[in-house]
C-alpha cells in the first residue's frame, strides 16, 4: 500500500512536470528562432543571478517544514520564510537601486541593465513559492503542484513569444519567466488558503522554531550557496572566457537537458523526502533499502537518454532548433553526463537533509566549491577552447557527485547503527 501510494505520487508530479516540459519543448524551437543566441545569453545570467540567490532566500528553513509532527509548528515555520524572504528581497532592491551600473558591468548586461531591476521581484516570487511548495507537499497535495507547474510553463512560454514576436522586446525571455512566476505564485497561494488555512497558534514565537532548526541557516543555507554559486560558475566562465552567445548556446543546451531532471528527479525529490523524513522517524531500519532500490531505479531510467544524446545530440539540435544552435548540440553530447549523475543522485538527497545530516552536506557542498574553484583558476591559464572547457568540468562532476553518493549511503548506515 505504502508502495503504491509512493508510485502514485510521483507520477502525479511526474505527469503534471511532462505536460508542463512538453510546453517547453514545443515552445522551444519558436523561442530560438525569435531570440538571438546573445538574448539567451542575458537570459542565462539573470536566472544565474535568481537561482543564487534564491538559495538563501528563507534561510533553507523551507527544508524544515517537513519534519515537524505538528502541523502548527510546519505553519510557524512558513512563517518564519516569508518574514525572511521580505527581509531579504527588501535588502536586495536596496542594493539593486545604489549600484544597478555595477552590477550591469560586472554581469556584462550593461545593453540591458532594465534585467538588474527585475532580480529582487523575481527572488521575492522564488521566496514565497518555495515554502508554499513545501506545504504542499506536507499535505500531499501533488495535484496542486502539478498544476501550478503547468501553469508556470504555460504563461512562460507564452509571454516569451508574445513579447518577443509581437513587441520585439529584447528582454520578453526575462518578462516572460517573471509573469510564470507571478501567476503560478498566485494560483498556489490562493489553492493551499482554500484546502488548508494557515492558522498560526499567538501562543507560539516564530523565534522558537527558529532556534530548534538552526542547522539549516547555520549549514544547509550557506552549503547550498556554495553549491549553487559552484553550479552557475561555467556559466560566467564562459561569459568571461568567450562571451555572450557562446553563454547563449551552452543555457539552451543546460535548457533542453534539465527536463528529464524536473520531469522526473525533481518529482522524486519532492515525493521521496517526504517519505525519508517519515521512515527517520518511524522505521529507520528500512530507510538503507529505501535508498538503494530507488538508486538503482534512477541508474536505469537514465542510461537510454545518455546514449541518445552522446551520439545524436548535435544532429537533434541541428534538426529542432536550426543550424544557428549546432554549438548547442555540441555541448549537449558532453553535458548529458554530468546532467546524468545529478539526475541519479538528487533525488536521494533528501537524506543529506534531514536534520542530524545537514552537516554533512555541508562538507560536500564546500568540497565541491574548492575544487570547482581550483579547476577554473587552472583552466583560466590555459588556452583552451569551450569544448575542452566542458569535458574539463563533466570529469570533476563525475567524481565529486561519486562522492557525494558515497557520502549519502553513509549517512543512511549512520542512522541505521
Amino acid at each position: 500500500m505504502i508502495k503504491n501510494t509512493i508510485l502514485k505520487n510521483i507520477l502525479t508530479l511526474s505527469f503534471g512536470t511532462a505536460l508542463a516540459q512538453s510546453i517547453n519543448v514545443l515552445v522551444s524551437p519558436l523561442i530560438t528562432r525569435i531570440y538571438s543566441p546573445s538574448d539567451f545569453g542575458i537570459f542565462s545570467i539573470f536566472i544565474s543571478v535568481v537561482s543564487i540567490l534564491t538559495i538563501i532566500i528563507n534561510g533553507r528553513y523551507e527544508l524544515a517544514i517537513l519534519l515537524p509532527k505538528k502541523n502548527e509548528k510546519a505553519f510557524l515555520i512558513f512563517k518564519l520564510c516569508l518574514k525572511i524572504c521580505f527581509y531579504i528581497s527588501f535588502f536586495i532592491l536596496f542594493l539593486t537601486l545604489l549600484f544597478s551600473n555595477y552590477f550591469a558591468n560586472i554581469l556584462k548586461v550593461a545593453n540591458s541593465k532594465s534585467i538588474i531591476f527585475l532580480i529582487p521581484l523575481s527572488l521575492f516570487c522564488a521566496g514565497f513559492y518555495q515554502p508554499l511548495t513545501y506545504l504542499l507537499n506536507r499535505f500531499k497535495m501533488y495535484t496542486a503542484i502539478a498544476k501550478t507547474q503547468l501553469l508556470q510553463a504555460s504563461s512562460k512560454g507564452a509571454f516569451q513569444i508574445l513579447f518577443g514576436f509581437f513587441f520585439n522586446i529584447k528582454n520578453g525571455l526575462v518578462i516572460g519567466h517573471l509573469i510564470g512566476q507571478i501567476l503560478s505564485l498566485v494560483y498556489i497561494k490562493q489553492t493551499l488558503k482554500k484546502e488548508k488555512p494557515l492558522n498560526f497558534s499567538k501562543k507560539n514565537r516564530i523565534s522558537s522554531v527558529a532556534k530548534s532548526y538552526k542547522k539549516f541557516p547555520l549549514y544547509s543555507a550557506p552549503g547550498g550557496l556554495l553549491n549553487t554559486i559552484a553550479n552557475e560558475m561555467p556559466l560566467f566562465f564562459i561569459l568571461n572566457f568567450f562571451g555572450s552567445s557562446v553563454v547563449g548556446a551552452y543555457g539552451l543546451a543546460i535548457r533542453i537537458l534539465n527536463i528529464p531532471l524536473s520531469l522526473i528527479s525533481n518529482s522524486m525529490y519532492q515525493v521521496l523526502f517526504r517519505e525519508i523524513s517519515a521512515l527517520d522517524r518511524k522505521n529507520p531500519d528500512l530507510l538503507k533499502k529505501f535508498i538503494t532500490k530507488n538508486f538503482f531505479i534512477l541508474f536505469l531510467s537514465t542510461l537510454p537518454l545518455v546514449f541518445i544524446i552522446f551520439f545524436l545530440g548535435e544532429p537533434l539540435f541541428n534538426f529542432i532548433f536550426g543550424k544557428e544552435w549546432s554549438l548547442s548540440g555540441q555541448f549537449s553530447s558532453l553535458l548529458i553526463f554530468s546532467v546524468a549523475i545529478k539526475f541519479i543522485i538528487y533525488p536521494l538527497d533528501g537524506v543529506l537533509s534531514l536534520e542530524r545530516n545537514v552537516n554533512k552536506g555541508f562538507y560536500w557542498q564546500f568540497l565541491y566549491f574548492i575544487t570547482l574553484i581550483t579547476l577554473l583558476g587552472f583552466l583560466s591559464i590555459k588556452n583552451i577552447s569551450p569544448i575542452v572547457f566542458l569535458k574539463y568540468l563533466i570529469i570533476h562532476d563525475v567524481i565529486l557527485y561519486t562522492i557525494h553518493l558515497f557520502i549519502i549511503f553513509f549517512s543512511v548506515r549512520r542512522i541505521n547503527q
